[in-house]
């Protein structure tokens, strides 16, 4: 009942429970000792059943709650740390905590480091279960999946793997990777491979740069000081040309080639002969020096032209 006393109240009332009044139901607990055991039940529906809230002060951290084994060698804790403004739940002490359900463990994180730590083969065990990573959008690619690094993308190096929608249908899906080429922290990781849902490969180029890509398949041997074989691409048209190609006509065809990001190499004697390809306008000199040119030019004016035409041709239709 009501009142100012502080002497103790036996509440069992032999099986029948008395009603506190507001002076007890209003009231704050500084202290109660030791529990031996303790039921909480809300009737409200809905309704908060056990608020706990800890005191803390600026930059430090409070223990809000703590759940030990007597005499506290095995302890778990909910923390909050008010310099980064977080909550931390787990052992307080060198044990595994296991998140189950139906009474199994079935996520178990041990507080050891390295092979075989703790109950399982690692620190993160998850026990006959899938781990299933839910996007909320099916256009999702690069959205979600697993980051590996020193923090998300875009804060800090990283790399993902992620689900790609590969196909017409949004239940095609491949599997994308991304690695961290960038030196900057800051740089979103780049997709490297991506296995479409019909099983092939892609390498991705990271960068337009001509030569030799940085996407390729290379066998090292065993103490990696030396490459075995490779499989790469380089970024470098080699054309044949079925005639004696002038010098003269190559310089512009590398530049051209240049600004659709490749390199250029132009043979001779690809195939048939027709003869001498020249700048057009040597084609009607025909003083002592120059005769062999006129001489050898089989198919008349304009093969310079015309044949600088067709590689251009070609090196567009190979743009990469």
């Amino acid at each position: 009942t009501n009142g100012g006393g502080q002497g103790q109240i036996n509440l069992s009332g032999g099986g029948t429970p008395y009603t506190l009044g507001s002076a007890v139901t209003g009231s704050s607990l500084e202290s109660v000792g030791t529990l031996d055991g303790l039921t909480i039940s809300k009737g409200t529906a809905g309704a908060v059943a056990l608020t706990v809230t800890g005191n803390y002060s600026a930059s430090n951290n409070v223990d809000i709650q703590t759940w030990q084994r007597s005499g506290g060698a095995v302890q778990s804790k909910m923390i909050y740390r008010d310099a980064t403004t977080d909550m931390v739940f787990g052992t307080d002490t060198a044990h595994t905590l296991h998140i189950m359900t139906g009474g199994v463990p079935k996520i178990s994180i041990s507080a050891s480091t390295g092979v075989n730590a703790g109950t399982g083969t690692g620190n993160v065990n998850i026990n006959d279960q899938n781990l299933c990573i839910i996007k909320s959008a099916t256009a999702g690619n690069g959205v979600g999946g697993i980051t590996i690094g020193k923090d998300v993308p875009g804060v800090d190096g990283c790399v993902s793997i992620n689900s790609n929608n590969t196909g017409s249908d949004t239940d095609q899906l491949g599997l994308a990777f991304l690695t961290h080429p960038s030196t900057a922290g800051s740089a979103q990781p780049q997709q490297s491979l991506l296995i479409t849902h019909d099983g092939s490969f892609e390498f991705m180029s990271h960068s337009n740069a001509t030569g030799e890509q940085g996407a390729k398949l290379e066998w090292w041997n065993e103490n990696h000081a030396g490459i075995m074989a490779k499989i790469s691409v380089d970024r470098t048209a080699n054309i044949g040309a079925p005639a004696d190609f002038s010098g003269e006509l190559v310089e512009p065809l590398e530049e051209f080639a240049f600004s659709k990001n490749m390199n250029l190499i132009i043979n001779s004697f690809n195939g048939g002969y027709l003869g001498y390809i020249t700048k057009d306008n040597w084609y009607n000199k025909k003083n002592i020096n120059t005769y062999e040119t006129y001489t050898m030019n089989w198919y008349g004016p304009y093969n310079g032209s015309y044949f600088s035409d067709i590689i251009k041709k070609i090196i567009d239709i190979n743009e990469i």
